[in-house]
């Protein structure tokens, strides 16, 4: 359990620094930039909320939709993406 949970850390930390690190590259393009955190939650009313939906924007970006069960669902890799 510990390592599961330490793996999901460092993929977000991971994430987050790939975010910053395009964002800075649009922002040096003249684009105005916001990199949202990959796991930024917060509790509200006993409920775990997200600050922003990463699944929502790439469901309206492009062919991705969200399936029966909740998650993202892509052409080429199904439901297994992060």
């Amino acid at each position: 359990m510990e390592y599961r949970h330490h793996a999901y850390d460092v993929a977000n930390d991971l994430l987050d620094r790939i975010s910053l690190h395009l964002a800075n590259r649009l922002q040096r393009q003249g684009y105005r930039k916001l990199p949202i955190p990959a796991s930024k939650r917060a509790v509200v009313d006993s409920r775990f909320v997200a600050v922003f939906s990463h699944k929502l924007v790439a469901h309206l970006a492009g062919p991705e939709w969200i399936g029966k069960s909740c998650l993202l669902i892509t052409p080429e890799a199904g439901p297994r993406v992060r």
